[in-house]
Order: structure tokens, then sequence, then C-alpha cells
């Protein structure tokens, strides 16, 4: 049975494993992220690509999107997602002295991140595939245009099922 909407749902509880108290921690840490970046760590149209996204994809460092918070809040928020339950916090306990502690915790004057870098990432992980005709043509002419001595690279990119493996080894070789 499922008690959590997609939007924060742990990894174990949607692959239906055991669950212990670290779920709660793994929604509580989806509602910092919220309440601090003003979004969801994870979104789609579909539920089932959100939970997907929990399974797989990687959370976007919060200050991607908040630059002023304080990396000390960020490494606490982090770590209640993490999709291994034994990487999170063991308790509320623990987990309230690590936000407590990451509150007071005197921030530098100038934290330097690479802050685009990983907006830029986060960008491309949430991508998603539509319509493949179009890009499988501009990755065709790209092939023959590589073939004909120009180099190129090609990042294929977006949340598993859509048809990136699909892309890189039926459609795609079938052009060349």
């Amino acid at each position: 049975m499922l008690v959590r909407t997609a939007a924060s749902m742990a990894p174990e509880q949607a692959l239906g494993k055991s669950v212990d108290g670290r779920a709660d921690l793994y929604a509580l840490g989806v509602l910092l992220y919220e309440l601090t970046t003003n979004r969801l760590p994870f979104s789609a149209e579909d539920p089932l690509a959100i939970v997907s996204q929990h399974i797989h994809a990687p959370v976007a460092p919060p200050r991607a999107l908040r630059p002023d918070l304080p990396s000390a809040l960020e490494r606490v928020i982090l770590r209640l997602p993490a999709k291994d339950p034994t990487q999170r916090f063991a308790s509320a306990e623990e987990t309230a002295t690590a936000l407590r502690e990451s509150l007071s915790a005197k921030v530098p004057e100038r934290e330097q991140d690479s802050i685009a870098s990983v907006a830029i990432l986060d960008a491309l992980s949430r991508g998603r595939l539509v319509g493949r005709a179009t890009e499988l043509a501009e990755l065709r002419d790209l092939w023959h245009h590589a073939l004909s001595g120009h180099s190129h690279a090609v990042l294929l990119s977006g949340e598993p099922g859509v048809g990136k493996t699909r892309a890189k080894r039926g459609d795609l070789v079938s052009c060349l």
C-alpha cells in the first residue's frame, strides 16, 4: 500500500522494499528542498516519471537555485533524500541536531561553487525526448558531417525509459 504522494516517496518505498523512519526523513528532505528553493527536487507531468526520478536521478543542489543558501544547510538537505537509506540521518533527533548546527554555523563571506555548471547539468538531466524525428535527423546530419572529417560530440540525456538506448543502438545505428 502506498502512503505517500509521488512527490515525496522514498526510493525504497517505491520499490516495495521495507521502510522505516528514514523514509519519513526522505520526505522531510523533499519538503525542506521545496521550502528553500520554491520547487520540488523532482517534477514531471507523469507521477511514474517522478517516482523514477526518486529512484534514479540525483537531486540538484539547492544552491543551484538559491546561491544565498548556507552550504551547511544545503549539506543537511541533500543528505535527507539520499537514495540509500543508510546514507540518511539515522533518526529525527540526529536530523534536528544537524539542522540546528547548520543554521547556527558561521557562513564564509563568499562561498564559491560551480553553481552555473550544476544548473546546466540539472536542466540536462531533467530534459525529455519528445517526438524523436527531429533529434534523430540532427544526429544523422552530425554523423554524416563527422564522416566527412569534422568531429562532434553528442550527449543523450533524459529520464529512464524515454528512449536514449533505443536512439543510441537502434535508430541512430540504422541511419549509418
